[in-house]
């Protein structure tokens, strides 16, 4: 069974190589990429165009309709009590979903269990539910009750410890784990993604520590599933990982204080030690070795104290944007929650401060107008773009229009408005 995703902007296509062999070649000519390690065939969605991707769909949609049969045999029948098992494990779907498994009843009574089954497989299959290439599939017209009361009661249990489980790893990597030259971040599908410019040095450990590793070969970063993945294989890693650190650490300073052959750049280019542009004149031109040990010029500040203050400056504007975003988000809710959308067609005087005028030409962004007074404030959510529904529209912008709730001003609306605006 083919099966295709779109997931943190990659199109991912997977199926048995009988399915796949006919389609792709196609798949091939569009710019897919092969991965071996999970066996897809992927690309971003940003890598097709909209002819490749119009006809990608006819290809998949083609392909994956199903054929009618010709004299289609008698209906074979569901007994009462495996219906009402099913109408139970089905009734999970959302608590199952949250901890990356899907679960349907297709129109042929198939009970279909897909996604990060590893933790199950076992029960899976003495529900006499057979797990082929990460999908579980039993007829219901054939499923023995006992064996699917036994499953339901698995899963009850099993999905308040996989949430347990992933908030735990989730705190981890919270906001984000660090070495040198590999960052660790969560995903909420529960994808744990190591990406960074040493992340080969770090490939060895990944590799060992983990049960399941995959490379994506079009971003560039390793990643495991955190379903699939012991607390304990995280520690032995973070533990790998922090002695790996240590050592490029100490690496990166021997060769700080070995002398070497450089001279005065004469073109801006970036720091090599903390990315920050250097001025002409005003580094460092070192030869260097990459990881290939191919020779190569690079750059960097004279003083390493302005790679200091390029990084904590760097640190300190992901601090603010955080912050500017984490306001903006607390002064929306407040406006939803204390105010009202007038009706009518509203030409707002005041004050305009705008909280995101990214897009605004194309019907985006938000702004805020303080009226006159300053005892209210509008919050308004442009909503002009193609797509949108304009009839919600109750305020005038010279566009289509946008959507506006009217507010009372407090002390607290005040200071989400000035932590927010741009």
């Amino acid at each position: 069974m083919i099966s295709v995703q779109e997931m943190e902007g990659v199109i991912i296509v997977r199926g048995s190589y009988d399915e796949m062999s006919a389609i792709y070649p196609k798949l091939k000519t569009w710019g897919f990429r092969y991965q071996g390690m999970d066996r897809s065939w992927r690309i971003k969605t940003t890598d097709l165009t909209p002819i490749k991707r119009k006809k990608f769909d006819e290809l998949m949609a083609s392909y994956l309709r199903p054929t009618a049969p010709v004299s289609p045999p008698a209906a074979p029948t569901v007994s009462p009590e495996v219906k009402d098992v099913a109408d139970h494990i089905l009734a999970l779907k959302a608590e199952l979903a949250v901890v990356g498994i899907r679960v349907a009843v297709t129109s042929t009574h198939d009970l279909i269990f897909e996604g990060h089954l590893t933790g199950l497989e076992e029960d899976l299959r003495k529900a006499g539910i057979p797990v082929r290439m990460g999908v579980g599939k039993v007829n219901l017209t054939q499923a023995e009750p006992t064996r699917l009361s036994t499953l339901l009661a698995v899963l009850e249990a099993y999905v308040p410890r996989m949430h347990q489980h992933l908030e735990t790893i989730k705190r981890m990597f919270s906001p984000f784990k660090s070495w040198r030259g590999l960052d660790g971040t969560y995903r909420p599908s529960g994808q744990v993604v190591f990406r960074g410019p040493k992340s080969f040095d770090y490939k060895g450990d990944i590799q060992k520590a983990f049960a399941k590793p995959s490379f994506d070969g079009t971003s560039k970063f390793w990643f495991v599933w955190a379903q699939e993945e012991t607390e304990a294989a995280f520690h032995k890693f973070f533990a790998a990982a922090d002695s790996i650190s240590e050592q490029l650490a100490a690496k990166e300073s021997e060769a700080l204080k070995a002398p070497a052959p450089k001279r005065e750049n004469k073109r801006p280019a970036p720091c090599r030690r903390c990315g920050g542009m250097v001025a002409a004149g005003e580094g460092w031109l070192i030869l260097d070795f990459n990881d290939e040990d191919e020779d190569r010029w690079v750059v960097e500040h004279k003083d390493p104290k302005i790679c200091e203050r390029v990084r904590e400056e760097a640190r300190l504007r992901a601090e603010i944007a955080h912050n500017k975003t984490k306001a903006r988000k607390e002064l929306r809710e407040l406006a939803y929650a204390t105010g009202t959308r007038p009706a009518g067609s509203h030409h707002l005087t005041g004050t305009s401060i705008f909280l995101d005028s990214n897009g605004i030409a194309y019907g985006g962004g938000s702004w805020v107008v303080v009226e006159p007074d300053k005892k209210h404030f509008w919050y308004v959510q442009n909503n002009g773009s193609d797509g949108d529904d304009w009839s919600h529209n109750n305020v005038q912008t010279g566009g289509a229009g946008a959507i506006g709730w009217r507010a009372p001003m407090t002390e607290q609306a005040e200071f989400l408005i000035a932590a927010g605006k741009e």
